[in-house]
């Protein structure tokens, strides 16, 4: 870089000579203007691109973590868009639309493949330097818990999709309350992860939401059953919805366990 800004220097002195020494040949002296113009401009912007790459580099030495940081990130906004497409799905489900149970459990699952590449390339970082404050179980009692969680999104969609039978309006009405919580867990999951990185004062209380948001997930899967017995509904529906509203437990109690880990974490962390 030095080299090159030295060069410029020394081709402005010279030209600074040139024209001293040139004043009588006005046309000469204007077109070597232009080419000396031309060319020192070349060579500074040569310097400035130089130089963005050197602070580019110094700037990710002195802050090794934040590749790793970005990754998290990514995999936090894939979970809760995870989340949103089941909801969806489920939504399309109850209105016994065909078309956008498809296109919203095809979303569901192509999320889920970028959450895997998302897994993957955290640990390959893991295992290669350290990259974040955390020590290496802890990274992975992270990214292995948002897999978990989008496994169990992946596996609700798929059966939706395979089997999506009628049901009643009172059916649907429960159903759709415990959608829109869904989309609320997926909303706190990513602002949980995202709080671990730099805001363990607001994960903190985040983590007790889950609690509130469980409890009232767990009085409307006690409706839903309640009413599909009432209703006399056909014995293979009936299996259908059981493990259906099991499924969505387990992604619930899931998601109330990492928040619960991620607690620990906190106090690991500031005491």
């Amino acid at each position: 870089m030095f080299v090159i800004f030295f060069n410029c220097l020394f081709h402005f002195i010279i030209f600074l000579f040139w024209f001293k020494s040139n004043k009588n040949d006005f046309n000469y002296k204007l077109l070597n203007i232009f080419s000396y113009s031309f060319d020192l401009i070349e060579q500074v912007q040569r310097v400035i691109n130089i130089s963005k790459k050197i602070l580019k580099k110094i700037k990710e030495k002195l802050n090794p973590q934040s590749e790793a940081v970005e990754l998290f990130k990514y995999a936090a906004d894939d979970v809760q868009k995870m989340l949103h497409y089941l909801s969806a799905t489920i939504e399309a489900f109850c209105k016994h639309d065909e078309e956008l149970i498809e296109e919203k459990s095809i979303a569901t699952l192509k999320t889920e493949v970028k959450l895997q590449v998302a897994h993957q390339d955290i640990v390959d970082k893991m295992y290669s330097r350290e990259t974040m404050n955390f020590a290496r179980e802890d990274r992975l009692f992270i990214i292995n818990s948002l897999i978990e969680i989008a496994d169990l999104a992946d596996f609700i969609v798929r059966r939706i999709r395979v089997h999506h039978p009628k049901m009643s309006e009172d059916i649907a009405d429960i159903l759709l309350t415990v959608s829109a919580d869904l989309r609320k867990f997926g909303g706190l999951l990513e602002e949980l992860v995202l709080s671990l990185l730099d805001n363990f004062e607001k994960a903190a209380k985040l983590t007790w939401e889950f609690h509130k948001l469980e409890r009232s997930m767990w009085k409307y899967e006690i409706e839903f059953l309640n009413n599909i017995y009432k209703l006399g509904t056909k014995p293979k529906d009936t299996v259908y919805y059981e493990i259906l509203m099991k499924n969505i437990r387990l992604l619930v109690m899931k998601s109330v366990r990492f928040s619960e880990g991620a607690r620990k974490l906190i106090i690991k962390y500031t005491f």
